[in-house]
Parts: C-alpha cells; sequence; structure tokens
C-alpha cells in the first residue's frame, strides 16, 4: 500500500491530461522486447514503423523502414522521419553480424494499463 501512495503522489502533481501523455509515450514508443532474425537475403519484409537493430562489427544501429535484399541491408535511423530517403543507410549483408526486431508484448500493454489505474481521477 505503502508503495502505491509513493507513485500516485508525484503523478497527483501532473494533471490529467499530463499522466496519460507520459504513459502513452512510455509504454507505447518503445518495444517490449528484441528478438533476433536470421540474416539472410529471404529475410521478410518489415513493416515501415518496425525497429530494427542492425549489429556490425560490434556497433548497434537502430533503424525502421529497414529493407534486407540480395547483398545489403538498409534502413532509416530511428531518429530520424520515416519519409527521409535522404537519410537511408547500408551495410553490406556480409558485415551484419545479427539482426534484432523490437516487438511489443502485452506486459508492456498490461503496464500501462495497470498505471491508468493510478492516475487520480478528479481534477
Amino acid at each position: 500500500m505503502a508503495l502505491i501512495q509513493a507513485v500516485k503522489r508525484p503523478l497527483s502533481l501532473l494533471s490529467r491530461r499530463h499522466c496519460i501523455a507520459l504513459l502513452v509515450l512510455l509504454g507505447g514508443c518503445a518495444p517490449d522486447g528484441w528478438y533476433r532474425i536470421p540474416v539472410t537475403p529471404v529475410t521478410r519484409p518489415f513493416r515501415r514503423h518496425a525497429q530494427v537493430q542492425v549489429w556490425s562489427r560490434g556497433n548497434m544501429a537502430r533503424w525502421h523502414a529497414a529493407m534486407v535484399n540480395s547483398d545489403s541491408v538498409s534502413g532509416i535511423p530511428y531518429k530520424m522521419p520515416l519519409d527521409c530517403d535522404s537519410c537511408r543507410r547500408s551495410i553490406p549483408l556480409t558485415q551484419v553480424d545479427s539482426l534484432r526486431r523490437g516487438r511489443q508484448s502485452i506486459g508492456g500493454q498490461l503496464a500501462v494499463v495497470a498505471l491508468l489505474c493510478l492516475i487520480p481521477v478528479g481534477h
């Protein structure tokens, strides 16, 4: 019970709109988990908004609008807009160590619902 009160106290200083906006940002924008996918030219296409981690020589690049073709992996850096075609980067398949795709899981969605229940109602 003390934990719930400790969480509610800071939330009571925010308006309901701010709390909802904060929770949507926390729960809806980031993947809840990553899973490895095979690096082959026949990899299924990714959804345009899907987040993909491309690991190459110990460095990680996080992209969206990623595509795998016969000799390379390409995508737009995650912090850039999806329509920025001039921002597209490419790495030869021979230099890609692994690919990981972000996914939303039920755990993240349940956490958002639980936090929404803690928001004070009458403001």
